[in-house]
Protein backbone atom coordinates (compact mmCIF):
# COMPACT_ATOMS: atom_id res chain seq x y z
CA UNK A 1 0.00 0.00 0.00
CA UNK A 2 1.06 3.50 -0.69
CA UNK A 3 1.96 5.58 2.23
CA UNK A 4 -0.19 8.69 2.79
CA UNK A 5 2.76 11.14 2.39
CA UNK A 6 3.20 9.93 -1.07
CA UNK A 7 -0.45 9.57 -1.91
CA UNK A 8 -1.42 13.07 -0.17
CA UNK A 9 1.83 14.73 -2.93
CA UNK A 10 1.04 12.18 -5.75
CA UNK A 11 -2.41 14.04 -6.14
CA UNK A 12 -1.42 17.34 -5.24
CA UNK A 13 0.89 17.57 -8.25
CA UNK A 14 -1.86 16.54 -10.63
CA UNK A 15 -4.63 17.97 -8.69
CA UNK A 16 -5.49 20.64 -11.81
CA UNK A 17 -5.45 17.92 -14.45
CA UNK A 18 -7.52 15.60 -12.25
CA UNK A 19 -9.72 17.90 -11.84
CA UNK A 20 -10.10 19.09 -15.43
CA UNK A 21 -9.98 15.29 -16.75
CA UNK A 22 -11.42 12.71 -14.29
CA UNK A 23 -14.51 11.19 -15.77
CA UNK A 24 -18.13 12.64 -14.17
CA UNK A 25 -20.82 10.14 -12.63
CA UNK A 26 -24.07 9.27 -13.69
CA UNK A 27 -27.29 11.37 -12.62
CA UNK A 28 -28.69 7.85 -12.16
CA UNK A 29 -25.95 6.67 -10.29
CA UNK A 30 -26.69 9.13 -7.29
CA UNK A 31 -30.42 9.02 -7.84
CA UNK A 32 -29.90 5.48 -6.82
CA UNK A 33 -28.10 6.10 -4.14
CA UNK A 34 -30.16 8.43 -2.63
CA UNK A 35 -33.59 6.28 -3.35
CA UNK A 36 -31.74 3.08 -1.72
CA UNK A 37 -30.09 4.69 1.04
CA UNK A 38 -33.07 6.64 2.46
CA UNK A 39 -31.22 9.56 2.93
CA UNK A 40 -33.59 12.47 3.69
CA UNK A 41 -32.42 16.22 1.94
CA UNK A 42 -31.55 16.74 6.03
CA UNK A 43 -28.75 14.10 5.85
CA UNK A 44 -25.54 14.17 7.13
CA UNK A 45 -23.16 12.62 4.38
CA UNK A 46 -19.62 12.05 4.73
CA UNK A 47 -17.37 11.54 1.89
CA UNK A 48 -14.09 9.60 1.45
CA UNK A 49 -11.54 10.56 -1.23
CA UNK A 50 -13.19 13.62 -2.57
CA UNK A 51 -10.99 14.76 -4.82
CA UNK A 52 -11.89 17.76 -6.60
CA UNK A 53 -15.79 16.88 -5.80
CA UNK A 54 -17.36 15.26 -8.92
CA UNK A 55 -19.65 13.51 -6.86
CA UNK A 56 -20.23 15.73 -4.36
CA UNK A 57 -21.47 18.16 -6.48
CA UNK A 58 -24.64 15.45 -6.93
CA UNK A 59 -25.23 15.78 -3.28
CA UNK A 60 -24.63 19.47 -2.56
CA UNK A 61 -26.99 20.59 -5.17
CA UNK A 62 -29.69 18.10 -3.38
CA UNK A 63 -29.75 19.81 -0.05
CA UNK A 64 -27.51 17.49 1.82
CA UNK A 65 -25.39 18.10 4.82
CA UNK A 66 -21.59 17.13 3.21
CA UNK A 67 -18.51 16.24 5.20
CA UNK A 68 -15.48 15.92 2.29
CA UNK A 69 -11.99 13.81 3.46
CA UNK A 70 -9.40 13.83 1.13
CA UNK A 71 -5.29 13.25 1.31
CA UNK A 72 -4.29 16.26 -1.00
CA UNK A 73 -4.72 19.96 0.15
CA UNK A 74 -5.18 21.03 -3.37
CA UNK A 75 -8.16 19.01 -4.56
CA UNK A 76 -9.86 20.37 -1.21
CA UNK A 77 -8.65 24.01 -2.27
CA UNK A 78 -10.06 23.09 -5.64
CA UNK A 79 -13.04 21.77 -4.01
CA UNK A 80 -14.16 24.56 -1.77
CA UNK A 81 -13.53 27.20 -4.47
CA UNK A 82 -16.52 25.12 -6.36
CA UNK A 83 -18.93 24.92 -3.59
CA UNK A 84 -18.59 28.15 -1.80
CA UNK A 85 -22.31 28.47 -1.93
CA UNK A 86 -23.19 25.83 0.28
CA UNK A 87 -22.68 26.73 4.01
CA UNK A 88 -23.28 23.23 5.21
CA UNK A 89 -20.36 21.67 3.79
CA UNK A 90 -16.92 20.70 5.97
CA UNK A 91 -13.53 20.24 4.41
CA UNK A 92 -10.81 17.54 6.46
CA UNK A 93 -7.44 17.23 4.75
CA UNK A 94 -5.86 14.17 6.05
CA UNK A 95 -6.30 10.35 5.47
CA UNK A 96 -8.80 8.35 6.11
CA UNK A 97 -6.94 6.16 8.72
CA UNK A 98 -5.93 9.04 10.83
CA UNK A 99 -9.09 11.28 11.05
CA UNK A 100 -11.21 11.10 13.96
CA UNK A 101 -14.88 11.85 13.57
CA UNK A 102 -17.63 12.12 16.02
CA UNK A 103 -19.56 8.67 16.61
CA UNK A 104 -23.02 7.99 15.02
CA UNK A 105 -22.83 11.47 13.42
CA UNK A 106 -23.45 10.35 9.72
CA UNK A 107 -26.41 9.01 7.44
CA UNK A 108 -24.39 7.34 4.57
CA UNK A 109 -21.07 7.06 4.19
CA UNK A 110 -19.92 6.37 0.38
CA UNK A 111 -16.54 6.52 -1.40
CA UNK A 112 -16.16 7.48 -5.66
CA UNK A 113 -12.94 6.24 -6.76
CA UNK A 114 -10.94 5.92 -3.72
CA UNK A 115 -11.97 3.29 -2.14
CA UNK A 116 -8.65 1.00 -3.03
CA UNK A 117 -6.28 3.50 -1.55
CA UNK A 118 -7.45 2.52 2.14
CA UNK A 119 -5.86 0.59 4.82
CA UNK A 120 -8.50 -2.68 3.91
CA UNK A 121 -8.25 -3.32 7.78
CA UNK A 122 -10.30 -0.04 8.25
CA UNK A 123 -11.93 0.21 5.30
CA UNK A 124 -15.24 -1.50 6.41
CA UNK A 125 -14.84 -1.82 10.35
CA UNK A 126 -14.51 2.08 10.95
CA UNK A 127 -16.94 3.52 9.32
CA UNK A 128 -19.46 1.92 11.13
CA UNK A 129 -18.86 3.68 14.00
CA UNK A 130 -19.24 6.86 12.47
CA UNK A 131 -22.77 5.96 11.37
CA UNK A 132 -26.16 6.87 12.80
CA UNK A 133 -27.95 3.88 11.25
CA UNK A 134 -25.71 0.91 10.52
CA UNK A 135 -26.73 -0.07 7.31
CA UNK A 136 -26.15 2.57 5.25
CA UNK A 137 -22.52 2.44 4.48
CA UNK A 138 -22.17 2.23 0.46
CA UNK A 139 -19.90 3.12 -2.01
CA UNK A 140 -19.60 3.29 -5.79
CA UNK A 141 -17.49 3.25 -8.48
CA UNK A 142 -14.88 1.19 -6.46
Amino acid sequence: MVSNTKLGNSFNSVSKSYDRYRPDYPQKLIDDIILYSGIQESSNILEIGTGSGLASEYFLSKGFKLTMLDISKKLIIIAKNKFKKYKDTKYIINSFEKTRLPSKNFDLIFSAQAFHWLDQELSFKKPINYLERVGLWRFFGT
